[in-house]
């Protein structure tokens, strides 16, 4: 991610005052929305809203009360469910009870009403508890809640406020909810309440007789249990209360013209409207608006305070049945008129551009009175309003409102007849806007905090992030925190939720070892039989959730069977480490020895070292196993590193190897190389880099004194740096240092030289990761301070623009749009693509997102704009992911060779050869493979115009790929080529190319990507290249391995003309990304019947930019809407 500041300025978002001098949040700094003042004590309001409902007495009601006193205090289930029908008297019964608890018992309510617009879902239901616990917990609001955060802020507050003491929740009104409660995007306020309680909570509920329980509440939740359910007898008086409510509203109908101008706004509305907008409606004077409102009862008009500004009383009907009986009674064409009035005041605001002072019931109130009616135009215009989106941001401190009602309209159009794929594709791009600014923090953000100590506030960061490998690796961390903090129910919550099961694995790994370690014998195995479900078995975290467990021979099995080199020697690794301390000799004799005939075959000399160094020392912790051998071999490998700084690190390790092993003499030879090394890096950052990392790896063996000279070194070096940005880096390094020496002071000295130097850093990402490396030093010495330091990051956070996700989507979109054949609309957003991504200011983020609009821009038949971007990136080593640019165009002209006739094709593909053979002169490490992969590709596309000369490039490619050394991209390039052989004739060739890739998962999409070559050539040897794909998929256990090649395979399948089975299959996959990569395939194929239906499912999933390229097949009117808006043109 890379990052621009806004320059905006904020006024009038708030209504706090200050004296000269003075500091006035209005809940809103530097463009970041927060709840409250960090620290500030909450009050609630919502008590008054209670009071206003519950009568001046409880008559004729003290049995029942009396029944829930006894439920709320005594031992026994934790729900009861209240029921009994209109007019019966529940409210009064349940508000009474809120203001009257028992002694000794705290009480949190909401009551559910449809009179009162924004008072009847669970984003309301949410904000109301969390309101109310925060003052009871005497806790700060919490910060930056989103529609991800929310809820798991609320279930969090809910078990602490439980701790220690008895609380109850009452929920009245439960059939009114107005979320969507039924089908397959319920989200109702049911769902929210807690499946299983607390000890010391009680629940207790009210509604009509015989409500559904909505879909999205759990099987074992108890709402399902009929047990919890007891009947509410009618109240007399609450009989009486209706029949003059009635009368006083037959009244108003048949009234003054006033009267009935404010019943029927009221109506029409929903309720929700303060004194100032019945007058701005109804043309009244505002005196004489309160004057009519004065002169009518509370039993037909309620009052309540206003949800955002509760100083704004808002007017509703006392009931629903009275706002029944007031809709009959009225009749649609009178409403219609008041619901036109309330439409023509919405688009003044609107027009105006929401400004400050619009009122609340147009930024909530409003769409769910579009919703009721089913106005699907002015829904779709509020849902995808930015600027109204930006004021309900500073109204409500969050864009889970915005969201939630995006979410509703895209399922309003998705049920649709027709399908509105336009509206739903118009949709998805502005909620991801939305949620890019919610989750727009550095994705290491969320684990400093939990470092930092607050655990709670890093997870809900964690969550926020949109990226589900950013999140995964953010929960992570975080639950890593919580064990070192020994909060293992809550490390264990968060290591729950995580997405990604390698990540969630190695979270749990570490949770069973403390859990071991405290002797808690049954969170471990049960964590154990979890995690082994979760099919990590076969990969590195599945052996450290083994190991542990105690299960050394089941480790040891795992180990051996995993397939990446690397991989195989970090898991033997961690086997022999668990041997050595079971005093278990031979598995440590045998597995090391397994480990080592590994190590040469690791690609990066670097990492070689790494992991030798790793072995040897877990071998070493073996008593009587003598590892002279293994040391010589890892000072080798250490030595033999070229990149200076990287030795000096390698050997400083190997010095740490030298120590354990016992050998004394060479470890303070190694430690002394490690420091001469460290210290000739001509780059400065480098230098300081090096050198504190030496004295950090001599400080592990007692040895910090003598490196002493190095952190000299280091802060002379520092001073040196000339960008900003890695003075800023290099000053946390020495920090560092200092911690390590308990140089306290000169610690924060230099943190607070890093904060300085931090404010000349002018790429905000760049200075939020800058200010993310000071915190762990100043965390030593100064906690608040670092806090202080992590709230500024947040700040910076959401005050950036994503360029390179606005490079992303820019070239996705242009992609399909050059698929609809709006050539000239693709070039225009190619161009805008391509200014965004030269503004970046690092190189390498510069030219990796370069590569992408060359990649794009060659795709869509770019081809001169292609091979220009290509050439200005040619030289980095940077621009590779997804394949060289000057590649990629080689092979989009081959793609217009194709289509052109004899004597220009010729030349097409002479000029495409010419390209590829470019990228072959000059070869280093980060390049090895790039001229094989570009041949590869070209020889496949060729194989369709001339197969000699396809077959001839193929040969070219395989003879690089044996030059290669093994690792994870030679396997994919390794693939590539032997998809050419078959898509050049080249069967039994390709076939054993396949066969010589050491992993099942690359033989697997190898044979996948063969049966797609030959699908129009021999539909019967295609066939069985899939079925062995297909078995060797049956083997993979890991979930990420396994659904890459489900996709590879779904390819096939849809290449042979078998959508239904690729349809089916893809609807198998785990991994979300991979399921919508393979769901994507099939609608873009139109394999199925159901495109328009997948395409729906994708659009409102979290992967919906990998529709782009299908939903430009099925419908180019859709991806016209998503280019239009990014580009800011009108339809």
């Amino acid at each position: 991610m890379s990052a621009y500041r806004r320059d905006e300025t904020v006024r009038d978002t708030g209504h706090s005052t200050a004296s000269h001098g003075g500091v006035a949040n209005t809940g809103r700094i530097d463009n970041l929305t927060v709840n409250q003042v960090p620290g500030t004590r909450v009050r609630s309001a919502y008590r008054e809203r209670v009071r206003a409902i519950a009568p001046d007495e409880l008559i004729e009601r003290e049995a029942e009360y009396a029944r829930l006193v006894t439920f709320c205090t005594a031992p026994g289930p934790g729900y009861l469910w209240l029921r009994a029908p209109a007019w019966a008297g529940k409210s009064a019964l349940m508000s009474w009870f809120v203001l009257h608890p028992p002694d000794g018992v705290a009480v949190v309510s909401f009551f559910v009403t449809a009179r009162f617009a924004g008072q009847n879902d669970r984003i309301a239901f949410a904000e109301v508890l969390i309101e109310q616990l925060a003052e009871l917990l005497a806790e700060p609001l919490p910060p930056l809640l989103t529609e991800s955060t929310r809820e798991a802020h609320l279930a969090g507050m809910l078990s602490r406020a439980a701790e220690g003491r008895r609380l109850v929740l009452v929920v009245d009104g439960l059939d009114e909810d107005r979320g969507v409660t039924a089908g397959a995007d319920a989200y109702s306020i049911a769902a929210l309440l807690p499946a299983d309680p607390p000890e010391g909570l009680r629940v207790v509920v009210a509604s009509r007789p015989h409500p559904p329980v909505p879909v999205d509440v759990s099987q074992r939740h108890p709402l399902r249990d009929p047990g919890i359910v007891q009947d509410l007898a009618r109240s007399p008086h609450a009989e009486v209360v209706r029949q003059d409510a009635e009368r006083e509203l037959k009244q108003l109908i048949h009234g003054s013209a006033e009267d009935q101008k404010l019943l029927g706004l009221l109506t029409a509305s929903g309720g929700g409207l303060s004194v100032t907008d019945l007058a701005e409606l109804s043309n009244i004077e505002v005196w004489d608006v309160e004057e009519h409102l004065e002169q009518v009862s509370a039993r037909t008009f309620a009052t309540q305070a206003g949800r955002w500004r509760p100083e704004l009383t808002k007017y509703g009907l006392a009931h629903e049945e009275l706002q029944r009986l007031s809709v009959r009674r009225l009749g649609e064409a009178r409403l219609s008129a008041h619901r036109d009035r309330l439409h023509a005041w919405a688009d003044g605001y609107r027009q105006r551009g929401w400004p400050p002072g619009t009122p609340g019931y147009l930024l909530a109130g409003y769409f769910v009175l579009l919703q009721s009616t089913g106005d699907q135009a002015r829904m779709l215009e509020c849902a995808t309003d930015a600027q109204r989106h930006a004021r309900m941001q500073e109204t409500t401190g969050g864009d889970y409102v915005a969201l939630a009602e995006i979410s509703a309209t895209s399922s309003s159009f998705a049920v649709s007849e027709p399908v509105d794929l336009p509206a739903i594709a118009s949709l998805a791009v502005h909620r991801h806007e939305l949620e890019v600014r919610a989750g727009n923090v550095p994705v290491a953000l969320p684990g400093a905090w939990g470092r930092a100590g607050n655990l709670s506030r890093a997870e809900i960061l964690a969550r926020c992030l949109r990226d589900s490998s950013e999140r995964s690796r953010a929960m992570a961390e975080v639950a890593e925190a919580a064990v070192a903090a020994g909060d293992l129910d809550f490390a264990e919550r968060v290591a729950d939720g995580i997405p990604d099961p390698r990540r969630r694995s190695w979270a749990v790994s570490a949770l069973m070892l403390a859990a071991s370690r405290a002797g808690d014998r049954l969170r471990v195995d049960r964590l154990v039989n979890l995690e082994w479900d979760n099919a990590v078995r076969n990969t590195l975290p599945g052996v450290a959730v083994l190991l542990a467990a105690g299960e050394l021979a089941a480790a040891e099995n795992a180990a051996r069977a995993i397939q990446g080199n690397e991989e195989r020697v970090s898991a033997l690794t961690g086997v022999v480490l668990a041997a050595a301390g079971a005093g278990q000799l031979d598995i440590v004799r045998r597995l090391a020895e397994q480990a080592t005939a590994l190590i040469p075959a690791i690609g990066s000399e670097i990492r070689r070292a790494a992991r030798m160094n790793d072995l040897v020392r877990a071998s070493a912790s073996a008593d009587g196993f003598r590892v002279e051998a293994l040391v010589a071999l890892a000072v080798d490998l250490s030595r033999a590193i070229r990149q200076v700084d990287r030795r000096a690190v390698a050997l400083a390790d190997a010095g740490r190897v030298a120590v354990a092993a016992r050998v004394s003499g060479l470890a303070a030879a190694l430690f002394e190389s490690a420091k001469v090394a460290a210290q000739a890096p001509a780059d400065g950052y480098l230098r300081v880099r090096a050198c504190v990392q030496v004295l950090q790896a001599m400080a592990r063996t007692g040895r910090a004194d003598s490196a002493r000279d190095l952190v000299v070194q280091a802060g002379k070096s520092v001073e040196g740096i000339a960008d900003p940005s890695q003075r800023v880096r290099g000053y946390a390094l020495l920090a560092q240092a200092y911690a390590v020496l308990d140089e306290d002071d000169l610690v924060m000295d230099t943190c607070e030289l890093a904060e300085a130097a931090a404010k000349s850093v002018t790429d905000a990402d760049q200075q939020m990761w800058s200010l993310l490396s000071i915190v762990a030093p100043l965390d030593t010495v100064d906690r608040r301070k670092a806090a202080a330091v992590l709230e500024r990051i947040e700040v910076l956070a959401r005050d950036v623009w994503d360029v390179e996700d606005q490079v992303s989507l820019l070239v996705l979109t242009a992609e399909a749009v050059a698929v609809t054949g709006d050539r000239q609309r693709a070039g225009a957003m190619l161009e805008s693509a391509e200014n965004l991504a030269r503004t970046l200011a690092q190189p390498i983020r510069q030219e990796v997102t370069l590569g992408r609009v060359s990649r794009t821009a060659a795709a869509s038949g770019h081809l001169v704009t292609a091979e220009r971007i290509a050439r200005s990136v040619a030289a980095s080593q940077w621009a590779s992911p997804g394949g060289p640019p000057l590649g990629r165009v080689a092979s989009a002209f081959v793609d217009a060779a194709k289509e052109s006739d004899a004597g220009s094709a010729g030349k097409l593909l002479d000029h495409a050869e010419a390209l590829v053979a470019e990228l072959g002169e000059e070869q280093h490490d980060a390049r090895q493979g790039w001229h094989a992969h570009a041949l590869a590709h070209l020889a496949e596309r060729v194989a369709g115009i001339d197969q000699d000369r396809a077959y001839a490039l193929a040969r070219h490619a395989y003879r690089l790929v044996l030059l290669m050394p093994r690792s994870d991209w030679q396997h994919e390039v390794q693939i590539a080529v032997a998809c050419a052989m078959a898509a050049s004739g080249q069967v039994d060739r390709a076939e054993q190319i396949s066969v010589e890739l050491t992993s099942i998962e690359h033989q697997a999409r190898a044979k996948a990507g063969i049966a797609v070559a030959l699908a129009g050539i021999d539909p019967d040897r295609a066939a069985q290249f899939t079925a062995q794909a297909e078995a060797s998929c049956a083997m993979i256990h890991d979930q990420h391995s396994r659904s890459a090649v489900q996709v590879a395979i779904g390819a096939a399948l849809i290449a042979a003309g078998a959508g239904a089975a690729a349809y089916s299959l893809a609807q198998t996959i785990v991994v979300p990304d991979s399921r919508a990569e393979a769901l994507a395939a099939v609608a873009a194929a139109r394999a199925v019947p159901e495109a328009e239906d997948l395409l729906v499912e994708l659009l409102q999933g979290p992967h919906w930019h990998l529709s782009l390229l299908a939903l430009g097949q099925v419908c180019p009117q859709a991806v016209i809407a998503i280019a239009d808006h990014l580009t800011g043109a009108t339809s």
